[in-house]
């Protein structure tokens, strides 16, 4: 955080100091983990509520999904959305708008099609 203070957000630049970590990296690190206005806190039911059917709206755009939220970087949604499409089916069905079964159905099919690939993928 120090040579942020003192070079601003020239990753760069402040790469060329460090030597360790790449000017990309730095920048990742810094604006999905040290970034204050990151929220540290669990997501609530409303929040991932709103992740799934912007989702259903948008894809995986993550910056556009994420320009919805305040305090949640695309990064941090894009994490938090793979962790509850690998829960169970059924949870995640119940957090969607009931009435909304067409985009219901299309998430459904993709988990199965996900699922199918990671198991023969580690074959």
């Amino acid at each position: 955080m120090v040579l942020i203070n003192e070079y601003g957000k020239k990753w760069a630049k402040i790469s060329k100091i460090l030597k360790t970590r790449s000017g990309k990296q730095i920048r990742h690190h810094y604006l999905n983990i040290l970034d204050k206005k990151n929220k540290k806190s669990k997501f609530s039911l409303e929040e991932n509520n709103k992740l799934i059917n912007l989702f259903n709206i948008f894809g995986a755009k993550w910056q556009k999904i994420s320009e919805e939220f305040v305090g949640r970087s695309a990064d941090n949604l894009k994490c938090r959305f793979n962790s509850l499409r690998k829960q169970k089916t059924e949870k995640i069905i119940n957090v969607l708008p009931s009435n909304n079964i067409r985009n219901q159905n299309n998430l459904l099919n993709s988990m199965k099609k996900s699922q199918y690939i990671r198991k023969y993928k580690n074959n």
